[in-house]
């Protein structure tokens, strides 16, 4: 039982964010003629994207930590609980920079001035972080379709 709540927690993560980063960002953008009303819109996707990844993934943590218990291989030499915690990890890492580049949106942005520039390099930063973490999330999706996160093969 817990194989399949792991799956489909792995799939309502990886799913959200593909869906969020791949479609409905760029479609925003290609259907709304004010960008900002575009930005602001996928950024409030993009923050319930992640309290769905800090969501899933802390509760893989813990039916891996349930699994895990009498096992004779502790759960941290689990190479997929690395690959989760740093999901985790780069999910925080992205509400860090969301915070900050809303910050940075405080009074506007002037094309071409040095507060544009540090912007458009801190988006691009958040924008790397995204792509590796679904990656990552292909890299789990993949993973955890054989087995379970620790244990047993599951029937």
């Amino acid at each position: 039982m817990l194989a399949i709540g792991e799956r489909l927690l792995i799939t309502l993560w990886v799913g959200a964010m593909w869906t969020v980063g791949y479609m409905a960002a760029p479609v925003l953008f290609n259907v709304l003629d004010d960008p900002q009303l575009a930005g602001n819109l996928a950024g409030e996707l993009f923050k319930w994207v992640g309290v769905i990844g800090i969501v899933c993934g802390l509760l893989l943590l813990a039916t891996a930590l349930t699994r895990a218990s009498g096992q004779p291989k502790p759960v941290w030499k689990h190479g997929r609980m690395w690959l989760v915690l740093a999901m985790i990890l780069l999910v925080l890492a992205d509400f860090l920079m969301q915070h900050m580049l809303g910050l940075m949106k405080i009074g506007g942005l002037t094309e071409g001035t040095q507060k544009a520039q540090e912007f458009a390099f801190m988006h691009g930063l958040a924008s790397g972080l995204y792509l590796l973490n679904s990656l990552l999330g292909v890299v789990l999706v993949v993973v955890g379709t054989g087995r379970p996160l620790t244990g047993p093969r599951a029937a």
